[in-house]
């Protein structure tokens, strides 16, 4: 074999094996892309499922102090006077989850001072702030497209 026919087929095999190295390096771009892509999928998929876990927790917490609220309110209109430890388990009950939702509003603080009956006015402004609370959050859900059936 000549040299220059060596020559040359040493070049072709070069240029060969340049043009097979850029294809493997550019699937390989393509591979690293797509995956970061699939990674920040991920990641936001797991920031959306932690919203609405929040959400939904939240959610939960809400209708424990809504209803906690409820019965200190009955409990002021009908135990005060015959079983005032009635009353005082209600108090409790709901310090405790309005302390660890981290739930304060003014007609609730209201509603944990009170040593005598709440006036309809009262009662209905405590559940006005609990309502609208509860529409922000599932508001927040429905956006997020896991609204609670």
């Amino acid at each position: 074999m000549e040299a220059s026919t060596a020559s040359a087929i040493a070049s072709s095999v070069s240029a060969i094996v340049g043009a097979l190295s850029a294809t493997i390096a550019a699937v390989s771009a393509r591979n690293s892309r797509r995956s970061a892509q699939a990674s920040e999928a991920a990641l936001r998929e797991t920031r959306h499922q932690r919203q609405a876990d929040d959400a939904r927790r939240e959610l939960e917490t809400l209708g424990a102090v809504h209803d906690e609220a409820m019965a200190l309110v009955r409990a002021l209109a009908t135990d005060l006077r015959r079983e005032p430890a009635v009353v005082e388990r209600c108090r409790n009950a709901l310090r405790r989850s309005a302390m660890i939702s981290g739930l304060a509003t003014p007609g609730l603080t209201r509603l944990l001072q009170a040593n005598q009956p709440l006036e309809p006015a009262e009662v209905e402004a405590i559940q006005q702030e609990l309502t609208a609370r509860s529409a922000r959050l599932h508001r927040l859900l429905t956006g997020l497209g896991t609204a609670p059936k």
